[in-house]
């Protein structure tokens, strides 16, 4: 395994905040602040046409552009290629630029930013780029925020933290939009009364809230509403507990069209239905009686990969989205109105810590000896090593295999992206972001109406866009 592997499934397994396909620009809070010994995951790409520049901030406060920042981390694409690191206490210091730029456009890239006595160690890739020291006036404990700005696609930001806050307020990427996903992973005291987790227009207590999750545990039941103008809407109950104090539980609350869908343990708990706008909501806020451990924010990946160029035309930003949502797998889902040139069929889920293989079939119907337009099929166990094998079925014949061994991007015990991007020609597939294979109709795409998902994996989101 290669070392930035195993340096993205450490950051994986490491308590804290993550997101995935977080738009930018970007603000996030850093919980707690920084210490000697933080580590901050950063798996990005450029841009293919035309980069000029991105930065990466540590700040105090939330606004790159007037708050004091404590390292400016900004690679340059201007020949010849360079990174400059600065600092500004009110004005910006001597910018610093020795050493050989690693980043290049169209190619992926790991930044892991340490946190030490005297300054900033900086790794690019698993191999140490530079050092930045503390410059005065700016000390490591007063960090609070971190800011992505510019030409750059990010597709995780990992934030270990061994000890959330009680009150906890995370920022959502590009405000709340249907796909996405937050996953919260936590334990629940012994003697708590409940909690709430809320989804909300601000960050303060007083914003209206778009998705508000209260489990009492003294009345038994959860409790979900709305906040407009400081008042509560009509309460929706649900007389069920499926919290257990003292034992830790895993909540997810996934954005569909018609509303917010909650899963606890695995287990559906509830829908509810959109009451208010939805994407004025820009904070995930949690409090109560509740010891959070990890909170993923999980964003829809609906940004190109970098190197797919205008082969594909339809605008991912504001296109209208078909939602499925399911926590684990086997998957067998019907696609309402079929695809065409332009669609994009988007699964992201898990995969297992000790997987063999899975699949993902786009076919003509659900049954047995369906037409298979596209077989896609991950393999831990093959012969040959990890490879992920493309193929199609035409009246209960297989063709020929394409084998794609090169770079295999599946990592075990691991979330994932697969984006399939389907063209005149051919589908265009894409994992985490980053260009795998491509495979060519052999079957007529306007026949396809059936996805199908299974093996060793657990699904949370299927997007066809």
């Amino acid at each position: 395994m290669s070392l930035v592997k195993k340096l993205i499934q450490k950051a994986e397994k490491e308590p804290g905040l993550h997101y995935r396909n977080p738009s930018v620009p970007y603000v996030c809070s850093i919980p707690g602040g920084l210490s000697v010994g933080s580590k901050i995951f950063i798996q990005g790409m450029v841009p293919s046409k035309n980069p000029d520049r991105f930065a990466i901030n540590l700040l105090r406060g939330n606004d790159p552009e007037y708050s004091d920042i404590y390292l400016h981390f900004n690679p340059r694409f201007q020949e010849p290629f360079i990174v400059v690191r600065n600092a500004r206490a009110g004005e910006w210091g001597k910018e610093e630029t020795f050493g050989d730029s690693p980043f290049r456009p169209a190619t992926p890239f790991l930044v892991v930013i340490s946190a030490q006595s005297d300054g900033y160690e900086i790794e690019v890739d698993g191999s140490k780029f530079i050092d930045f020291n503390h410059r005065d006036g700016l000390p490591l404990t007063n960090v609070t925020h971190l800011s992505f700005t510019g030409d750059v696609i990010i597709h995780n930001i990992q934030i270990p933290v061994e000890t959330l806050p009680k009150h906890l307020r995370c920022s959502i990427p590009g405000k709340t939009k249907i796909g996405d996903i937050f996953f919260i992973r936590g334990k629940i005291p012994s003697n708590g009364e409940g909690f709430a987790v809320n989804i909300q227009c601000g960050s303060g207590k007083a914003d209206d809230i778009i998705f508000h999750l209260n489990p009492r545990f003294t009345e038994g039941l959860i409790v979900c509403n709305t906040l407009c103008d400081d008042t509560w809407a009509d309460e929706q109950r649900e007389a069920k507990m499926p919290f257990t104090a003292e034992k830790a539980f895993e909540l997810f609350i996934c954005v569909g069209k018609d509303g917010f869908h909650t899963w606890v343990n695995g287990k559906h708990l509830s829908k509810f239905d959109h009451r208010l706008e939805m994407k004025k909501a820009c904070t995930l806020y949690i409090e109560g009686d509740v010891n959070v451990k990890d909170v993923w924010i999980n964003s829809a990946p609906i940004h190109l990969p970098p190197d797919f160029g205008d082969d594909t035309p339809r605008d991912l930003q504001t296109s209208p989205f078909q939602r499925f949502v399911l926590p684990t797998g086997p998957v067998a889902s019907r696609i309402p109105y079929g695809l065409v040139p332009g669609s994009v069929v988007v699964v992201s889920g898990f995969c297992d810590k000790d997987p063999s293989r899975f699949y993902i079939n786009l076919q003509c119907d659900n049954s047995d000896e369906a037409d298979i337009m596209l077989h896609y099929n991950p393999r831990w166990d093959d012969p040959e090593g990890e490879v992920v094998v493309q193929n199609s079925r035409d009246e209960g014949s297989w063709g020929e295999e394409v084998r794609t061994i090169e770079k295999f991007p599946f990592f075990r015990n691991s979330h994932f992206d697969i984006q399939i991007f389907c063209q005149d020609d051919k589908y265009r597939i894409a994992v985490n972001g980053v260009s795998q294979v491509d495979f060519p109709h052999r079957l007529g795409l306007s026949r396809v109406d059936h996805i199908l998902v299974n093996g060793d994996v657990f699904i949370h989101r299927i997007l066809v866009l």
